[in-house]
């Protein structure tokens, strides 16, 4: 058998992965959205759905499940023929976006500092890479000597996963003025061999208005396209007061962010809780005003000077051309880089804003996909990362 035969047999068998993993992930996205729908209900306008959803996507000669626009729709009971159908945008257009073969490297967390040095972010005590330790410098140091850098902090800390997480999920947060160092080799333990240890933030009074406990966060969705950085949506995602980690201990939320800088009162309400099956999670739309989130004068600060940000980040990363940032504000009024998310997350998107993901860019950017493929020559993936 030559080399070409040996060649040709591989790429099949790689094939045959890629269609399993996408038949997969497609029917964990439909599970998914049906188990949103079932605690947050659905759009239920069919006629939309044919009059307008399908009319819509007849012309990208694509057909989507009407599910997709029932979740899409679930905030104001409206339906968007220009959302995006799950399935369609994490199989198909999110690696046609973004070249995942490099993502892995780009969201480790204990990167940050090398690929944004310019970007103002939270003060790393220590971190762990592949199981090695590390100081701020990046100078390798022992597990007693990390253990000590943060018992001399006197501070509150966060012991964040560095790789492969979503959701706030398996963040802890110690005052190390009062903490146990027997506690935090717990924690040590617990998170693994890749983890950063950073100070608390000490935020902008009118974000830490929100909760005081937690760091309320601005997620701004950016798309790179025609040479030139587009924001296409900004949601507000914060903790409910009294929980120090978003989304667990006692939940958290989503809001889409207006035009003028207020928060939608409409929050789609999050929480996470470990069960006998791993991660479980729980979603209703609340009223800000009836929980006592935010009222209708409140206006999130200085968000022109987060979107600058975005703006000026993202052409850095033109492997990736759709990009989640999540942002702050120091106590100055600074925008403070938290982490990017390089498949954004639906619920951080399109669910919590019902409008369509890539907003004014969807006629673009399906365009571009269906059709013009531009990116196809200079976005060039291995078949596996597909």
């Amino acid at each position: 058998m030559s080399y070409l035969d040996d060649l040709s047999e591989y790429e099949q068998l790689l094939g045959e992965t890629i269609r399993a993993k996408k038949k997969y992930l497609a029917s964990a996205l439909m599970s998914e959205a049906e188990e949103c729908i079932s605690m947050i209900g659905g759009a239920s306008d069919h006629e939309a759905y044919t009059g307008k959803v399908l009319p819509y996507w007849e012309k990208f000669g694509y057909v989507p499940e009407e599910i997709w626009f029932q979740l899409a729709g679930s905030r104001d009971n409206e339906i968007d023929p220009g959302c995006m159908p799950h399935d369609l945008l994490y199989n198909e257009i999110m690696p046609y976006l973004n070249n995942m073969q490099f993502a892995d490297a780009v969201t480790d967390k204990t990167y940050y500092e090398m690929w944004f040095p310019d970007a103002r972010q939270a003060r790393t005590i220590c971190c762990r890479a592949a199981g090695i330790y590390y100081d701020g410098g990046v100078n390798i140091i022992s597990r007693e000597e990390a253990l000590g850098l943060c018992m001399d902090s006197a501070c509150e800390i966060f012991i964040k996963p560095s790789i492969y997480t979503s959701a706030a999920r398996g963040i802890s947060m110690t005052d190390t003025r009062c903490a146990d160092i027997g506690d935090l080799e717990v924690i040590f333990e617990k998170t693994g061999m890749n983890f950063i240890v950073q100070q608390k933030i000490e935020m902008h009074p009118e974000l830490a208005a929100l909760n005081p406990d937690s760091v309320p966060v601005v997620r701004i969705n950016s798309l790179l396209m025609d040479d030139e950085v587009h924001i296409l949506s900004e949601v507000l995602r914060t903790g409910a007061k009294g929980g120090k980690v978003p989304f667990q201990e006692k939940g958290g939320y989503y809001t889409e962010i207006l035009k003028d800088g207020s928060p939608c009162d409409k929050v789609l309400f999050v929480a996470h809780h470990e069960s006998e099956n791993g991660w479980a999670r729980e979603l209703s739309w609340r009223s800000a005003r009836e929980y006592g989130y935010f009222d209708g004068s409140y206006r999130v600060p200085m968000m022109d000077r987060m979107r600058r940000l975005a703006k000026k980040l993202h052409p850095r990363l033109a492997r990736f051309r759709y990009i989640g940032w999540d942002i702050t504000l120091d106590r100055d009024g600074e925008p403070v880089l938290i982490e990017i998310n390089l498949a954004p997350g639906i619920l951080c998107g399109q669910v919590s804003i019902c409008t369509p993901v890539f907003g004014d860019m969807t006629d673009r950017v399906l365009e571009d996909f269906f059709f013009d493929r531009s990116l196809e020559k200079v976005q060039t993936q291995g078949l596996l990362t597909q």
